[in-house]
């Protein structure tokens, strides 16, 4: 026993086999230091993080972690791959991909995560180098590169990966952590832990391949397959007049989420001026990217977009690509970006249930159970007052698994664990890059996720409602990340354009 650096007390006692540690008043003789602590929630995420750093690099010792009287962990002996799962969730045993190499300089072995589940922030990356956990920006290169084109820019690839080196070509005390090595061939070792890596995603048909009969891509269920994303197309009717009555009556009698010609490329709507009307049915992408890029928000200023706008029960809407609205109007043409709109109507939604009123919660019929990663449901638990504040209606149901009671309303019933671990993800990556304060950060990160399950299809009638909602922002003419939401373009600019593009 050792009481404030002072040694007690030795004894023996019976105990079972095994190591058992407890530490109690860690600040008793230091009381000025406890002021330097988070809150229980965040330095308990410290603690285990650091217990999953142990565990994973002796997956043949057997552990069990207790929090409060309740059981965090207990992990059985086996092999890493098996830790792994245990840790993170069985779902990862599909996840894995081996990475085996030996040389002269290094030994490598342990698991990368598969392409398709990268994640947006940097939590599933673990180096080990004779069984010491360590962190090195420049081996982290190493494997990040080697997934070069097989992931976003945005996305961090998960990795186990275990190194063994001769002790006398590293230096261990650079750091009084001991979390940071010196090596001796450190060129070396960054070119065989990326070809090691490469080999791996290669061996095991996740790299891409230019056998097209033997892409393990081409043979994905149905069911995967209506999952990917297919590049919208825009037609144009050539014989389409919105002036002829017949046709006028007929959009009018449609129920407005469906309109005659199913997909919102088939969709067309009255216009209010001829040369408005054309411009729409010869533009391109390109083209509505440069009026965008030309226009210059200065010379419109918000009360001029505001006059614009108490026309509305006028205008006409168009979707002309899946980003980018057009609302015809009696003076010209309005554009504003809906991904962005949606963002910023959702983010101040969010925020506004924060500091005014909590949102209702929607109550689910068949509650889900969901089973998180052990940093996820600690996260959960940290913020679950928050999120309750938000709609998410939240309790624990047994180790690392919550159920889903109620969500905010508007979620697609099925998609509460994308959600919320879209929500999980966003919310890490705004806290280490942006800082944010603990609301405005999962305003930010619910809107994100959202916005991630958008729909593609609108109507004329909800994009006019798009357009009410965001005038009633308190921001509603720049987006969450500071860009120029709307443009607004006079008849003679429009004009002008015509002419500079003939």
């Amino acid at each position: 026993m050792v009481e404030g650096g002072t040694f007690m007390l030795q004894e023996a006692a019976v105990m079972p086999g095994g190591t058992s540690i407890a530490v109690k008043n860690l600040f008793f003789n230091v009381p000025a230091r406890r002021n330097f602590l988070k809150s229980n929630p965040v330095e308990s995420r410290h603690i285990q993080e650091e217990f999953i750093r142990i565990a994973l690099a002796n997956p043949h010792i057997s552990f069990s972690m207790h929090h409060n009287e309740a059981q965090v962990f207990d992990l059985r002996t086996g092999n890493l791959r098996q830790r792994i799962s245990a840790i993170f969730g069985n779902a990862y045993n599909e996840r894995l991909v081996p990475v085996e190499e030996e040389t002269t300089i290094v030994r490598i072995e342990g698991y990368i995560g598969k392409p398709e589940f990268a994640k947006r922030n940097r939590g599933e990356q673990y180096f080990y180098v004779n069984n010491r956990f360590i962190k090195d920006n420049y081996l982290h290169h190493a494997v990040s590169s080697a997934f070069d084109s097989l992931i976003p820019k945005e996305a961090y690839p998960s990795y186990w990966l275990k190194l063994s080196v001769n002790p006398a070509d590293i230096d261990v005390n650079i750091h009084p952590t001991k979390t940071e090595i010196k090596f001796q061939h450190d060129k070396e070792i960054y070119a065989i832990i990326k070809a090691a890596v490469k080999r791996a995603l290669g061996r095991f048909s996740v790299a891409p391949s230019l056998d097209f009969e033997q892409e393990p891509a081409f043979d994905l269920p149905l069911s995967k397959l209506s999952e990917m994303p297919v590049q919208p197309q825009i037609r144009i009717n050539p014989n389409y007049n919105p002036f002829r009555q017949e046709q006028r009556e007929e959009e009018l009698k449609g129920n407005g989420s469906q309109p005659a010609g199913g997909d919102f490329g088939e969709r067309h709507y009255q216009t209010s001026r001829s040369d408005v009307r054309a411009w729409l049915e010869v533009h391109k992408d390109t083209a509505v990217q440069q009026v965008i890029t030309h226009a210059d928000s200065r010379n419109h200023p918000v009360i001029d977009l505001l006059n614009v706008f108490e026309e509305l029960d006028d205008f006409r809407f168009v979707l002309v690509s899946p980003g980018i609205v057009a609302a015809a109007h009696a003076r010209g043409l309005v554009l504003f970006d809906l991904p962005a709109a949606r963002e910023r109507i959702l983010y101040e939604k969010f925020l506004y249930a924060f500091s005014k009123h909590h949102l209702p919660s929607q109550q689910q019929l068949f509650p889900p159970q969901i089973n998180l990663s052990p940093n996820d449901f600690l996260l959960v638990r940290e913020l679950q007052e928050d999120l309750r504040k938000i709609g998410f209606d939240i309790t624990e149901f047994g180790q690392h698994t919550i159920v889903v009671q109620g969500v905010p309303g508007g979620l697609d019933p099925g998609s509460e664990q994308a959600t919320l671990q879209a929500l999980l993800e966003q919310y890490r990556m705004n806290k280490d890059k942006l800082q944010l304060p603990v609301h405005e950060n999962l305003a930010r990160s619910l809107a994100r996720s959202f916005l991630l399950r958008q729909q593609l299809n609108y109507s004329s009638r909800e994009l006019r409602q798009v357009a009410i909602d965001l005038l009633h922002c308190d921001q509603p003419f720049y987006g969450v990340n500071g860009k120029v939401i709307l443009k607004s373009l006079e008849t003679e600019q429009l004009n002008q354009f015509m002419q500079s593009a003939g």
